[in-house]
């Protein structure tokens, strides 16, 4: 059976531009996007300081949004930012704001992952 990514495909793929390590994560998420009244659910696939790629639904470029989740039951993780990518699967989200909770979760995974990488 042949593999589905073929050496072309690397070869024409674009480069990665993120400027930190996307750690992956399974975690449902409320998204705002800007200019629709309802708030929509999706799949939080990756994460880091930067951005995150969301699944389960699409989103036109550029458009602007808002996700958030809870952690615990005080503990509301809020971020706003903008798509810079749509393929099949979702999009991925460059942030331009995180709350002091958000940060807090992201440095959390982040030690995780160090200490399960040592």
């Amino acid at each position: 059976m042949a593999d589905a990514y073929s050496s072309t495909d690397a070869e024409t793929a674009p480069p990665d531009r993120r400027r930190q390590r996307r750690l992956p994560v399974e975690l449902q998420v409320r998204v705002h996007f800007v200019g629709r009244t309802m708030p929509v659910t999706a799949g939080l696939a990756d994460i880091s300081t930067d951005g995150c790629y969301l699944r389960g639904l699409t989103a036109p470029q550029a458009a602007k949004l808002a996700l958030g989740f809870r952690m615990g039951r005080d503990r509301v993780c809020l971020a706003a930012g903008q798509v810079v990518r749509v393929d099949q699967g979702g999009f991925a989200v460059r942030f331009d704001r995180r709350n002091a909770a958000f940060e807090n979760f992201i440095a959390q995974i982040t030690d995780y992952a160090s200490f399960e990488a040592a």
